[in-house]
């Protein structure tokens, strides 16, 4: 771990330089750590909580020094891209909603897929306070099956917040039999029904910032950004009004910088979500 002295520069007018007090880990920290994609130099973390010392002169919102910040980017803009910006186009929770339809979010425990069932309305009690009509256990032999059956073989919107080939598959099993099924995932698709229309979209296209996988370069996307600052107006309220739950908070004691990589390597180890 590099750890640096420097007071950093606010590099752009519409960003906010904060002094982070706290910071949250979740697994895609550890998976970019390990990853042989990943570019060296790259500075790892996204969620945080702090507070404003300095605000740039382009920043619309009324933030001023001293304000305490908190940020919720890796839930609820991944699920901004996920359930309505992608192919699932649901309604947006302001929206009235005109036809009801099932929708299965695979990873409900987890922090996107908590943002997830929030918003549309290995934990089943926990999941069904965030709003879930039915949670199954996705250790169950024939999960996938299972959930076809429980949905009349009538499910063709799935949102898979895990994203491996593993989960890939039993989202291909519970889909509906019949082709015009669409599968949206947080990774790069691992679908392998032909059948079933599959995306995925990366979080980071939000910040407006070229970024890199590997030896994959992604330009900005203007239209990405725009849609967050949309969403997040919404997100804002919902916020506000109690119908978006933060991801449960489980409290390293030791805290400090050495117990970043501490709990990154327990969020690895026992799979924490």
């Amino acid at each position: 771990m590099l750890v640096s002295n420097d007071f950093p520069d606010l590099l752009l007018p519409d960003h906010v330089l904060v002094k982070t007090i706290h910071v949250a880990l979740n697994p895609a920290d550890w998976k970019n750590l390990g990853s042989d994609k990943t570019v060296p130099g790259t500075l790892g973390g996204c969620d945080f909580s702090g507070i404003i010392e300095e605000v740039g002169p382009a920043v619309i919102k009324k933030f001023a020094k001293g304000d305490k910040a908190a940020s919720m980017p890796m839930g609820l803009y991944t699920v901004a891209q996920g359930l309505y910006q992608g192919i699932l186009q649901m309604a947006l929770p302001t929206e009235p909603v005109k036809n009801a339809v099932p929708v299965l979010i695979y990873g409900g425990s987890s922090a996107t897929g908590g943002v997830g069932y929030s918003v549309c309305k290995a934990n089943f009690s926990y999941v069904k306070e965030l709003g879930a009509d039915v949670v199954f256990d996705s250790h169950e032999e024939g999960v996938g099956k299972k959930i076809r059956e429980y949905t009349n073989d009538n499910l063709h919107l799935v949102y898979d917040t895990i994203s491996i080939p593993e989960t890939a598959a039993v989202c291909a099993d519970a889909l509906a039999s019949k082709p015009g099924g669409k599968y949206m995932a947080t990774q790069f698709p691992q679908m392998e029904r032909k059948d079933v229309e599959s995306s995925a979209a990366v979080v980071y296209t939000m910040t407006n910032e070229e970024f890199r996988v590997g030896e994959f370069s992604f330009p900005p996307k203007p239209g990405d950004i725009e849609y967050g600052i949309r969403f997040g107006d919404i997100a804002e309220k919902l916020i506000a009004e109690g119908k978006i739950k933060a991801h449960r908070v489980l409290t390293n004691e030791d805290g400090g910088f050495a117990a970043i990589n501490i709990c990154n390597a327990r969020i690895f180890r026992y799979k924490l979500t």
